[in-house]
């Protein structure tokens, strides 16, 4: 990937995620971008960052746009009410579940309640954290949130960019497709090949949600095993490798 103190936090997450890579100090290659030691053999870790491709979506219109900044200032007051920390709050919509007026206070109850149940960092300068997608209410792709810099000051709104792409199979084997010829390479230094596909919304890019069919579909892949990471959970998915170890 070439950002080498993004890549190690990126494989510091990785480790939080699969408790059976033990290794905390692995060796640096490239590629493969780590090569770590566990039990009898030499595992390397390879990540590659996930773009999503442009969309071609209309803007939300000004009445969409009014009804999710509602929902979101909704859930702002219900969550002080409960006695939630003061948190900066980044709500991204699905731009494809529409909603009326008359679903605003429940949905604003749902998103308000979501966050009330997360570990949410309480200070500016802890990492961020993105809600997983079974933790946020339907109409909802993402979650951000950032704790206070003083415990006081807060933010919550709705973002602009409120279309979520779906990503499917043919997504995924694009980049298996771009990985393929450092495959060789990679391989010299491991016994064993791990490709971490990395969705990073500090990254900017457009917003995107693994699909079920893209999280259940089989890959011709480069490598043993096949991962989906979303760094700031951390969340992994492991998908189906063709030559994969657990396949």
């Amino acid at each position: 990937m070439g950002d080498k103190a993004r890549e190690r936090f990126y494989y510091a997450q990785l480790r939080r995620a699969l408790p059976e890579l033990t290794d905390p100090a692995p060796e640096e290659h490239e590629p493969p971008d780590f090569v770590a030691r566990l039990a009898d053999r030499r595992v390397g870790v390879e990540f590659t960052a996930f773009h999503a491709p442009p969309a071609d979506g209309e803007r939300p219109s000004q009445e969409v746009g009014a009804l999710r900044d509602r929902v979101v200032h909704m859930a702002e007051a219900f969550h002080a009410k409960a006695g939630g920390p003061a948190l900066y709050v980044t709500v991204i919509f699905k731009e494809h579940v529409a909603f009326g007026k008359r679903d605003v206070p429940a949905l604003a109850e749902a998103l308000a309640a979501s966050i009330l149940q997360q570990p949410v960092p309480h200070r500016l300068e802890n990492l961020s954290m993105t809600m997983r997608f079974n933790d946020v209410p339907p109409a909802v792709g993402r979650v951000l949130l950032q704790g206070s810099v003083d415990g006081a000051d807060k933010l919550w709104y709705a973002s602009a960019g409120g279309w979520v792409m779906p990503v499917e199979p043919d997504h995924v084997r694009s980049v298996l497709h771009r990985k393929r010829p450092s495959e060789s390479v990679a391989r010299s230094h491991c016994d064993t090949l791990w490709l971490v596909i990395v969705h990073d919304l500090c990254v900017p890019s457009t917003p995107a949600e693994l699909s079920q069919e893209a999280a259940d579909t089989a890959y011709d892949s480069p490598s043993d095993r096949l991962y989906w990471l979303e760094p700031h959970d951390p969340f992994v998915r492991a998908l189906r490798a063709g030559r994969g170890e657990g396949a």
